[in-house]
């Protein structure tokens, strides 16, 4: 005679073979020792602050000086221009100039 299965007694009986598995596979993790354990969640690389960062002259070094010349020298009201033009804001003056964003600097190839 044959002893047929039902799904549910199929599922119930899969679901505790995958979960058996994974827990034999797993013990050893169990089985560590604490200071192997904490041995292994430490990162190699750590993280530090900006203030520990220095750039050498450099091309590097030379990027990060237009960049940051660049951003102090950004033109708001160019930049906010196509935005209150759209919303049917009055314009400012200095934001009528064809110079750019930033007109007080000037990029060297």
């Amino acid at each position: 005679m044959t002893k047929k299965t039902s799904r549910r007694q199929f599922l119930a009986t899969a679901a505790a073979t995958t979960g058996a598995a994974l827990a034999v596979r797993s013990i050893p993790a169990w089985a560590r020792p604490a200071a192997q354990a904490q041995a292994a969640i430490t990162p190699q690389l750590s993280v530090f602050g900006y203030s520990q960062v220095q750039l050498l002259d450099s091309p590097f070094r030379r990027q990060f000086d237009q960049n940051h010349d660049l951003f102090l020298h950004l033109d708001e009201d160019a930049m906010l221009k196509p935005f209150r033009q759209r919303g049917g804001l009055l314009l400012r003056a200095t934001s009528q100039s064809s110079a750019g964003f930033c007109p007080k600097i000037r990029l060297s190839s």
